[in-house]
């Protein structure tokens, strides 16, 4: 891996939810955007089902050797595969290949964006299509069958985070980042249909990777407070530069607006100017990520924590 990724035992850890909240946050981070360490814990969530499958008494014990199991449970999976192919009738229909035409196609699309805006507009979605656009990849706690609802009148992604085990968090980002120039800005309709203490939605911009790091900004949003933080290399622990109580919550749409540039931040919300801070990072250019997690310490949490986006915008705005 390059030298930015989390060490295996780190990306481990993260699986099993062993993380403190602000590591895990770091990590969470980083994972949205780095191809290589999804699918390092892909590998290691294969690991840990064909332990649990096969050895259930013993899988927590084994899941210490996961570098050196997951060669051997991919062996075991492929002979699996085999096996049950092999077993099956073959009518022409029933091919591999047939099977395979016939599969849901991914959600990772291609990679880059346009070099240039039309009408100083980057991106825009509205989640009106059947399907997720490829502009978007997604963790794979976010289902294919349900990753668009009908929210109050609209179209919506759901991100859906569950307490505990390994779907504490879920992440759409864009398959490719954005130049910050002047001014980069990122228009976000949100909802939060069910405000509970232990869940966070959260809006993250973020460089593409480096030898040092990412560099991250983020909003974020919980039942009590919202976040204006900033952390220099994707590891170290976030420099908070606004936070605030909230109002009482409520299950209607609102709109964050959040505005980079290469000196400052500035977040607006539902229309209003909340904060304009420096933000001390090496931004040339930015990404997105849309995320809900939940707080694996909460004991007020039981039921999953879920945030909609009706609508994105990216585009260029001129330094203010």
């Amino acid at each position: 891996m390059k030298n930015e990724c989390p060490a295996f035992e780190t990306l481990s850890r993260f699986s099993d939810g062993a993380l403190d909240a602000r590591e895990e946050g770091g990590v969470a981070a980083h994972v949205a955007g780095c191809a290589a360490c999804r699918g390092t814990l892909s590998e290691i969530e294969g690991v840990d089902a064909l332990l649990t499958f096969s050895l259930p008494s013993a899988a927590k014990r084994f899941r210490l050797l996961r570098p050196a199991m997951i060669p051997v449970a991919a062996a075991a999976l492929l002979a699996v595969t085999i096996g049950v192919l092999l077993s099956m009738p073959s009518p022409v229909a029933d091919t591999p290949l047939a099977v395979a035409e016939v599969s849901p196609p991914s959600f990772e699309g291609p990679r880059g964006v346009p070099a240039e805006p039309m009408q100083n507009v980057f991106c825009q979605d509205q989640f009106s299509s059947p399907t997720l656009s490829p502009l978007w990849k997604t963790t794979e706690a976010i289902s294919t069958s349900n990753a668009l609802v009908d929210a109050q009148g609209r179209r919506a992604l759901s991100l859906v985070a569950h307490p505990g085990g390994k779907k504490r968090w879920a992440l759409a980002s864009t398959t490719g980042d954005f130049p910050v120039g002047d001014g980069l800005s990122f228009d976000v309709d949100y909802r939060v249909p069910r405000p509970a203490k232990g869940g966070r939605m959260q809006v993250l911009l973020q460089s593409p990777p480096a030898k040092s790091g990412r560099n991250v900004i983020r909003w974020s949003w919980t039942s009590d407070e919202e976040f204006l933080e900033a952390q220099a290399d994707g590891r170290g622990k976030p420099s908070i530069l606004w936070s605030a109580k909230n109002a009482a919550p409520d299950s209607g749409w609102h709109r964050v607006k959040v505005v980079v540039t290469p000196v400052d931040v500035v977040l607006f919300r539902d229309g209003v100017e909340s904060a304009r801070k420096p933000h001390g990072l090496s931004l040339e250019r930015a990404g997105l990520s849309l995320g809900s997690t939940t707080d694996r310490k909460s004991k007020d949490l039981r039921e999953p924590f879920e945030c909609q986006v009706g609508g994105v915008v990216v585009r260029r705005e001129q330094a203010q």
